[in-house]
C-alpha cells in the first residue's frame, strides 16, 4: 500500500511536468488519492506492529528482537544498547508529529479552498501540495541517512 501511494505522487508529479494541459483537478485527485493510499499504508503498518509479540530485526545491530514494534523506541534492546539512537528516533519522531499535523491541516484548508473559491487559492494549494510532495520525499532521505550513520557507528565500534 506504501508502494502504491508513493507511485501515485511520482505519477502526479510525473504528469504535471509532461502534460501541462491536464486539468489541475485530475492532477489533485490523483495527488491527494496517493497521500491517501500512503496515509493508509502506513497507518496499517503501524498497527500490524501494535502486536506485543513481534519479532523483528533490530535497525542498528541485525539482532532479532522481540517485542512491540511501535513506537519503537519503547522497546528495551534500543533503549540499553543504542541510546543515542533512542534519544534522537524519539526527538526525531516528536518533530515529525509537530511538522506533519499542522501541515495537514494547512493542505486540507488549501485544498478546500481552492476548490470552492479557485483564483488566487489555486497558487496556495499548488505551493501546499509541493510543499507535501517534497517534504514526503526528503524525511525519509533525512531518517534513512541518519540510520546508516548510526549503523556505520556501531559497525566501527563492535568490528571483530
Amino acid at each position: 500500500m506504501i508502494i502504491a501511494g508513493v507511485n501515485m505522487l511520482v505519477a502526479a508529479l510525473v504528469f504535471a511536468i509532461l502534460i501541462p494541459w491536464l486539468p489541475m483537478i485530475v492532477l489533485s485527485v490523483i495527488l491527494v488519492g496517493g497521500l491517501i493510499v500512503l496515509m493508509l499504508g502506513n497507518f496499517v503498518t503501524i498497527l500490524s506492529g501494535l502486536s506485543k509479540r513481534t519479532e523483528r530485526r533490530c535497525t542498528i545491530c541485525q539482532l532479532v528482537i522481540t517485542g512491540r514494534a511501535f513506537p519503537i523506541w519503547k522497546n528495551p534492546h534500543y533503549e540499553l544498547v543504542h541510546h543515542d539512537y533512542y534519544v534522537w528516533l524519539k526527538g526525531s519522531t516528536n518533530n515529525f508529529f509537530l511538522v506533519a499535523v499542522p501541515s495537514i491541516v494547512i493542505l486540507a484548508s488549501s485544498e478546500y479552498l481552492w476548490l470552492e473559491y479557485g483564483g488566487v487559492y489555486s497558487y496556495f494549494a499548488g505551493l501546499t501540495v509541493l510543499a507535501w510532495v517534497i517534504f514526503g520525499f526528503s524525511w525519509p532521505v533525512h531518517y534513512w541517512r541518519k540510520v546508516r550513520g548510526f549503523k556505520r557507528g556501531w559497525m566501527n565500534n563492535h568490528q571483530v
